[in-house]
């Protein structure tokens, strides 16, 4: 399942894990601060993370209109208000 998020400058994606979900995040505009495991890093246009099941993560978008494709796995029923 993939979901384009678009977010102003200084917008704060809060450090959170996923139960059942791996999530493979690819950043189409802009910059990110990624926060994984504790780590920070920077990335832009083209760079990607990749957290696991049970992994904290969260992002700081660092450009007006930055943007990620966020994909996911299993899909997230939540997102479609479904029951998984």
């Amino acid at each position: 399942m993939g979901v384009q998020v678009k977010f102003d400058k200084g917008a704060v994606g809060a450090v959170h894990t996923h139960d059942i979900h791996d999530q493979l995040a690819i950043c189409l505009k802009g910059s990110f601060e990624i926060d994984l495991n504790g780590v920070k890093t920077i990335i832009k246009q083209g760079d990607a993370f990749l957290a696991l099941k049970g992994s904290p993560h969260g992002v700081v978008a660092l450009e007006q209109d930055s943007m990620l494709l966020d994909t996911f796995n299993p899909y997230r029923a939540d997102f479609v208000g479904k029951k998984q």
